[in-house]
């Protein structure tokens, strides 16, 4: 963990011990590739555990290591604006710096992205692309979810939300509304026209857009709201406990924490209150 001292930054373990000298202007943890991003004088590089200098400090902002590669940044000519690419563990530059934002790599893939031309404040194109650096979809999306169960939720534009997999493939086409949520045990909670309701992989519809609300699915219920007012229903649409309350958490453990007319309560799959 970090510790400072005279604004600057070292590592203790977990004893207490001093691992990393008080040193640096910043510090992150290592990562589970042995390395820790360090910032001095203004520049960003990367340590291993023994204090070594792996990555010079060269760089202005920077990430961690992940699957062999780092994103990191270095302002351009203006001084203001800078770009990301992807660094190896040697300092080669694998993928340029050509990007405005950039995530880490998991399972060979990375979120990158760049200001939309005439967009607003803030407004991006995104992407995944591989460790090559090559497109795994074009920068056609304006938000990319994390991957659940293969697929990621993604938003396009005024066209809505969709899913894609890891190939890229749009297998859920964008024709969703907000409040879409990712794949949980099988199924994804979307909504079209004001109405929430599930559907599978192949999109099809396995429980009604009907409801004003609805959450995952987490050990086989999913809460959802009719009548301002949340309960419980299976995967086929059942519904398991009425929708009687006024706030709802998700089963965890056999366990449900509810709120009923400013009393608040545990109940189990059952829909018995459990103290």
């Amino acid at each position: 963990m970090g510790v400072k001292r005279n604004e600057k930054w070292g590592l203790v373990d977990k004893m207490g011990k001093l691992v990393i000298p008080i040193e640096y202007d910043e510090i992150s943890g290592f990562n589970e590739e042995g390395l820790a991003e360090v910032k001095l004088n203004e520049k960003r590089g990367f340590i291993d555990k023994n204090n070594n200098v792996v990555i010079p400090f060269q760089y202005d902002g920077g990430g961690f290591f992940s699957e062999g590669l780092s994103q990191v940044s270095r302002y351009e000519g203006d001084g203001y604006s800078r770009k990301y690419g992807y660094i190896d563990k040697n300092n080669n530059v694998v993928i340029p710096f050509i990007y405005d934002e950039a995530d880490s790599f998991t399972n060979g893939i990375a979120k990158v992205g760049n200001k939309k031309a005439g967009g607003d404040y803030g407004e991006y194109n995104r992407g995944l692309i591989d460790k090559n650096g090559q497109a795994v979809t074009p920068m056609i999306y304006k938000l990319i979810w994390p991957f659940y169960e293969g697929l990621a939720l993604v938003e396009r534009g005024y066209d809505g939300f969709g899913f894609i997999d890891m190939n890229g493939k749009e297998v859920i086409p964008c024709q969703y509304d907000y409040s879409c949520d990712s794949f949980h045990e099988g199924l994804a909670q979307v909504c079209k026209n004001g109405k929430h309701g599930f559907i599978d992989r192949n999109n099809n519809v396995v429980i009604p857009l009907r409801y004003e609300y609805a959450h995952d699915f987490s050990e086989g219920l999913a809460a959802v709201m009719l009548n301002d007012k949340y309960g419980f229903i299976d995967k086929q649409g059942n519904q398991v406990i009425p929708c009687i309350y006024d706030y709802v958490n998700k089963f965890t453990g056999g366990l449900a924490f509810v709120e009923l007319n400013g009393v608040k309560f545990s109940i189990d799959k059952q829909g018995n209150r459990v103290d």
